[in-house]
């Protein structure tokens, strides 16, 4: 038997892939600022450290342009790892203002994400736990 959708949640779903996917976007470029233009002091321009740091967040754009739900799943595991780094950063005061608007991307990007998983999941009428036909004793 297939649970009834309700509509709410395709919207909902379709609100958080927007975000997650500007997010994810933004996030990108704010790596390549302060890896290239908006450097921090005593550091140069890093083409590497770019390579290094967005490389492993782009294999999940074709899945997540195809609604992948666990692709956007997997992707809120990637992000603490940057979550990690950008802490760090926030307290150098050599980073200024976009360590903390990086952070604050960071969040938005793993909230999306972990919201449009379980979205979607409802609106397609998911279920990740099977039913159980006995009750427990």
């Amino acid at each position: 038997m297939k649970a009834t959708v309700n509509p709410e949640y395709a919207l909902k779903a379709e609100l958080t892939r927007w975000i997650c996917l500007v997010s994810y976007v933004f996030q990108i470029v704010l790596l390549y600022l302060v890896t290239h233009i908006l450097i921090p002091e005593g550091k140069t321009a890093n083409t590497v450290v770019f390579a290094v740091l967005a490389v492993p967040l782009l294999p999940f754009f074709p899945f997540l342009i195809a609604r992948n739900i666990k692709a956007h799943a997997w992707l809120m595991f990637a992000t603490l790892f940057y979550f990690i780094l950008v802490v760090v950063n926030v307290f150098d005061p050599n980073y200024g203002f976009v360590a903390q608007l990086e952070l604050g991307n960071i969040i938005i990007l793993f909230c999306t994400s972990m919201m449009f998983t379980r979205y979607e999941q409802r609106r397609l009428g998911i279920t990740i736990t099977p039913k159980e036909d006995k009750p427990r004793l």
